[in-house]
Parts: structure tokens; sequence; C-alpha cells
């Protein structure tokens, strides 16, 4: 089974000791003494969760976190900072930063534990509800907010280039300002498919609309979904929906639209 990765930014050297080896018990933990080293090493190796003792220069450090919080690379990884006094002011200003938790210094580590193990909960539980929803943008509703923005970027990147046979995932990488290994954590976290998965579900959703609402023939919603040459979006279609393509496009999926209750095509699990 894998383990939940956890990431510690922590600047004295025996906390940030006590604190990771504390969670090592149930957690994969790599721990930093600096803020900034913590995030670069995230371009690398995204963790499920970030830890963030602020310093003793609290303005500078809300000031990363805004930043931190503000990159649509890390918007989607559970940030829990742990302040001291004021802590009230501290905490005020750390959830206007983004942060999703906040725990008071100095803690019993007892107290850590279940604040833990319900941001991971509580952001899985959004993944796998994120991951039974239809890839249309309309969909993305009931995610964070940071999420659904980053899923509607992407449809609409796909949207306007679909049509482009050669459509690679470094080429929606390069648009969302991520690296490619970013990219496919996040796209498979948040679908339960991989990118390339992802491009060509896309295409098949947009290609049965297309041929529901009659915009052109089976050869010319082919060519303006992307797809080489007839007979393989065919054979392509006929494998995820169970019919071909000329069937939606005559109309009669109606009939078993309204058999099985769905008001559109089968979505992806």
């Amino acid at each position: 089974m894998k383990l939940n990765s956890i990431y510690i930014a922590e600047s004295h050297d025996s906390f940030r000791g006590i604190l990771a080896e504390h969670l090592r018990a149930n957690y994969f933990v790599r721990d930093f003494s600096r803020f900034s080293t913590a995030v670069r090493m995230m371009e690398e190796s995204e963790p499920d969760l970030f830890i963030f003792s602020l310093p003793d220069d609290i303005h500078k450090s809300v000031e990363s976190l805004q930043e931190y919080k503000r990159s649509l690379k890390f918007q989607h990884i559970p940030l829990l900072v742990l302040a001291g006094q004021p802590f009230r002011e501290i905490q005020t200003a750390c959830y206007e930063a983004g942060a999703d938790a906040c725990l008071e210094r100095p803690f019993g580590l007892a107290q850590l534990n279940p604040l833990v193990a319900s941001l991971l909960r509580n952001r899985e539980a959004s993944y796998a509800h994120a991951r039974r929803r239809s890839l249309l943008p309309a969909s993305y509703s009931s995610m964070v907010m940071e999420d659904e923005f980053f899923m509607q970027k992407v449809n609409r990147f796909l949207g306007n280039n679909i049509r482009e046979i050669n459509l690679y995932v470094g080429n929606v990488a390069d648009e969302m300002a991520m690296s490619i290994s970013q990219f496919d954590r996040r796209v498979t976290r948040l679908t339960g498919q991989t990118p390339n998965q992802y491009i060509r579900e896309y295409r098949m959703q947009v290609a049965y609309e297309l041929l529901a609402s009659k915009r052109g023939n089976v050869s010319e919603i082919a060519m303006m979904t992307g797809f080489k040459s007839i007979s393989y979006f065919s054979s392509r279609f006929r494998e995820r929906f169970g019919f071909a393509p000329s069937y939606v496009r005559s109309g009669r999926h109606e009939e078993d639209v309204k058999e099985i209750g769905s008001g559109g095509p089968p979505q992806a699990a």
C-alpha cells in the first residue's frame, strides 16, 4: 500500500526532526529547513500534504504563502501552517493567504495526527468525487475552486485545439505552465485517468455531442475532433460507447438514453 507523502518546512532542526520522526510512523516524509527548498523540490515530486512552520518573520512568511497558493502548480496541495503568537492574528492572515488549516504552537503531537488525517481524507474525498464526474466543463462545479479552475483551463485549451491530430500532453502542460510530470500527476489525481487517456476521452465526449446535435456527418465530425481517419474514429467510438457513430448521428440513440435515464452519453468512470 502506497503511503501518503508529507513535506515539512521547519527552520529549527530539533523541532523538524521531532515532527518528521513522529509522522514517519504513518507517512512518507521529507523535511527541509527552508520553505523555498521544499517548494523547489515539489517541482520534482508532489507531496499529498505540505506542513509549513512559520518562522519569526511572520510578514515575509505570509507573503511567501500568498505567492505559493497563487501558483496553479501547488494550489491543490493541502497546506497546514504551524504558528506561534499572536496566534489569532496569524491564523487569520494564514487563512487569507490560502492555508487549509492552522495549528497553534506549542502543541502535543497527538493533536497533529487527526488534523493531518482529516486534511488528507478530505482532499482524497474531493478527488474521488471529481473522478466520478463527466469530463465536460460544466461538470466540475463541485470541485474545490482551484481544481475547477485548473480543469476548466485544460478543457478550454483542448476545446480550442481539438482539431489537431498531433495534440500531445506536452502541449497542454506547456499551456498550464507545468512540467509534464506535474501535469500528469495532477490530471491523474483529479480524473483517475492519465493525460493521454483524458485527451482521448475528451475527444470522444465532444464527438458524441456533435453527432447527437447533427453538427456534421461522421466524416466531418471525425475531422473536427482530431481523428486521423474515419475508420479509426469509428473503431474507437464503438469501443467507447458500444455503438457506431452513425447510430448516434441518426438519432436512434435517444431512445436508449431515455431508457437508462442518463440524459446524455455514458460518462467516464
